[in-house]
């Protein structure tokens, strides 16, 4: 059994690297051209839809999928009242959004929606996630994620396409909607497909009690998390135009490419092998740290570059009418690096069965951050993103610290991932630009070549200083340790 779990797991880590490669590319690709084809309104006004959207549909989880992947799941009884309780939710939840929209709309005085038709249309995404909630758990704790990654492509594929095609027809913000639909339509079914699995009409709330209360605590965590996540948009939807919503959404989504899929590749198979691993502190630590340590280096020389070198990448990229955003990415560069690790405090509390400090800390930041918003919203939006992004830092610090409490891991540990692949993008950053500078050529050449300079001088750096690190990144990722 330990063979078949490192041999999954060496798969699963292949097959996610290849599939965050893509993934990479087409979330790029898709954010320079529908950036260059749609105006700050559009992404403001889906920004502020989907904020709500997230808040509300987040109960439709309840805990339930962390559920089925900790604990042991596996009578057709248990996973089809999962199933049920994920689905009868989700239907309350959708009713709920359908009452609320009329209001929404007069809240946000969204003209632009002559009734509340588009926030239902596209609020029906939460019955889609709902059916597929336990499809994707079985998946997960099948350590499948070879399916996963192929479902994730096909998905950001199509419906890429699809938005694009919209945007042509000059359809605007409805692209961005078409989008989103799309990518969890198909999400679902390769889920339901690559499962292999159907629930039946059985229902029996007392053989998933104990996953319940796991899910409560963790529902309360992740509830209170989204709200955190969505809380800037929500707030600044309320006090700012829909244009420069716009752009504050574009500067998030700057440091959220390279990041946020990294992330919840890593995040997801994480979850799966930390999970084996609470009775082995020893290896769960190194395995832990290396996940950080890949989590750093493969996304930090991302968000440096981009943070020094803004507004060429802007211009060469999205076009000059998203240069009022260029301060407000630099403003949000601490935010942006911390973002390179953000499933750390997630990874450590879910396997070793600790949804109350998660809920806990979504707590304590849910009763800070609206002081931080609400006051520096008054000073602009470059002073606002300044204030989010120190705040990022001190918070983190101290959920970190106290999400390590009792665990095998130390936050010094934490930050030390942090150190090399800073140092190694500052003597990138400041040899390709000395290397360019001189050069006479185009500046959209001269930014695509400072980029290459930059890419292959951080390479050799990490390949001359940090073999050794690599290769036991390497071993740990492909589970060798676990599979002895």
């Amino acid at each position: 059994m330990a063979n078949s779990i490192g041999r999954k797991t060496s798969l699963g880590m292949a097959v996610t690297l290849f599939s965050e490669v893509i993934s990479f590319f087409l979330n790029t690709i898709s954010f320079v051209i529908l950036s260059r084809m749609l105006s700050p309104d559009d992404f403001g006004l889906f920004a502020i839809l989907m904020a709500v959207i997230a808040v509300i549909g987040l109960f439709k989880d309840f805990g339930l999928k962390q559920a089925t992947i900790q604990f042991n799941v596996n009578s057709q009884l248990q996973l089809s009242s999962l199933f049920w309780i994920q689905f009868l939710l989700g239907l309350l939840i959708y009713s709920f959004l359908v009452l609320l929209a009329p209001y929404l709309v007069k809240f946000y005085a969204l003209e632009q929606f002559a009734n509340a038709s588009v926030i239902c249309i596209l609020g029906s995404v939460i019955i889609l996630q709902c059916v597929s909630l336990q499809h994707h758990a079985l998946l997960l704790k099948n350590l499948n994620f070879k399916a996963i990654a192929f479902i994730k492509i096909i998905a950001s594929l199509f419906s890429f396409l699809a938005a694009v095609y919209i945007a042509l027809n000059g359809h605007g913000y409805w692209a961005l909607i078409v989008k989103f639909l799309i990518n969890e339509s198909l999400l679902t079914l390769g889920y339901w497909h690559c499962s292999n699995w159907f629930p039946s009409l059985r229902f029996d709330l007392y053989s998933i009690s104990k996953h319940m209360k796991f899910g409560a605590n963790l529902f309360a965590a992740n509830l209170i998390h989204s709200i955190n996540q969505n809380l800037d948009k929500i707030i600044i939807g309320k006090a700012f135009s829909p244009d420069l919503v716009g752009y504050f959404t574009r500067a998030q989504a700057a440091y959220t490419i390279p990041t946020s899929s990294v992330n919840s590749s890593f995040q997801s198979v994480g979850l799966s092998i930390l999970g084996k691993l609470k009775s082995a502190p020893k290896q769960y630590n190194d395995y832990y740290i290396n996940i950080i340590k890949a989590l750093t280096f493969l996304t930090v020389p991302a968000v440096l570059f981009l943070a020094i070198f803004t507004q060429d990448l802007v211009l060469l990229l999205i076009g000059e009418k998203w240069l009022q955003s260029v301060p407000m990415i630099k403003a949000l560069l601490f935010w942006g690096l911390l973002e390179a690790s953000a499933c750390a405090a997630p990874l450590v509390n879910i396997t070793r069965l600790n949804a109350i400090k998660l809920r806990n800390i979504s707590i304590l930041k849910l009763l800070l951050l609206p002081f931080i918003l609400l006051i520096f919203s008054n000073y602009g939006l470059y002073n606002l993103c300044l204030a989010i992004s120190i705040f990022g830092v001190i918070f983190r610090v101290l959920a970190m610290w106290y999400s390590y409490k009792g665990s095998p891991i130390n936050l010094s540990s934490y930050f030390k991932c942090y150190f090399k692949p800073i140092a190694y993008s500052s003597i990138a950053s400041v040899v390709s630009w000395l290397a360019t500078d001189s050069m006479l050529v185009i500046n959209n050449y001269k930014t695509l070549l400072l980029a290459l300079i930059y890419l292959c001088i951080y390479s050799l750096t990490i390949f001359v200083f940090e073999r050794n690190s690599i290769f036991e990144i390497k071993k740990l990722m492909l589970a060798h340790n676990i599979s002895k």
